[in-house]
């Protein structure tokens, strides 16, 4: 903790305390939690569907089964998670359930999403990296 004095120099005319914390947010020091964070959202998501069968997703049943493969090889960054997980909302989302099952299908919906926003944001800050290197003659 920072200790303010209690008394300043009559001629001392300003003082400037600049605190700085440590927790900065630096979104590229934080690419592996963002990824991991993903795969573990998605992970959360399929194990509340648990007890559906495959083709209780109808036509996303294809989507259904990709997911739980790109989760289970852990590659939230491919096409076929994002694809994946995209199109299985929807299908929760235009899914015809009991009333009392839409809240917990809607917050099924909600994480796959949350899991492709995270997977997009890490792309897009690996795509801009590369990107960068590439200006600065950094890479090929």
């Amino acid at each position: 903790m920072i200790t303010l004095p209690s008394y300043f120099q009559p001629h001392q005319t300003a003082r400037v305390v600049m605190h700085h914390d440590q927790a900065t947010s630096d979104p590229f020091n934080n690419l592996e939690n963002l990824a991991s964070d993903a795969t573990a959202t998605a992970r959360w998501a399929l194990e509340q569907l648990r007890g559906w069968a495959p083709d209780d997703f109808g036509a996303a049943k294809r989507s259904w089964t990709l997911l739980r493969e790109a989760v289970h090889a852990r590659q939230p960054l491919s096409d076929t998670f994002r694809q994946s997980a995209r199109c299985l909302a929807e299908a929760l989302d235009q899914s015809e359930v009991a009333p009392e099952a839409r809240q917990r299908v809607d917050a099924v919906a909600d994480a796959l999403l949350k899991a492709v926003e995270l997977s997009d944001r890490v792309a897009d800050l690996l795509a801009a990296e590369a990107t960068i290197a590439k200006a600065r003659g950094l890479s090929d």
